[in-house]
């Protein structure tokens, strides 16, 4: 909602998963398919900003999702 309020009709004001509508008549294996030939390392962007040490930040594309491995989910602080 608050894109399209900032963008309007411009297509940087559309949902990046898509609209509630379309997402939901939409087979579970569609949408993964969609995701294994778009959602690649080729097509991948990284931009830091900010206080980022250049030097350690340029290694990020290397070590990163070509060898990221899904890790469970922890909670965020230790539990008592």
């Amino acid at each position: 909602m608050l894109g399209e309020a900032v963008f309007g009709d411009d297509p940087l004001g559309r949902a990046i998963i898509g609209r509630a509508s379309v997402i939901s008549d939409t087979p579970a294996a569609d949408i993964a398919g969609f995701h294994r030939a778009r959602y690649r390392p080729e097509n991948i962007v990284i931009a830091a900003s900010g206080a980022v040490d250049h030097d350690a930040s340029s290694s990020w594309p290397a070590s990163g999702p070509a060898r990221a491995r899904p890790t469970a989910a922890r909670p965020l602080r230790e539990p008592r």
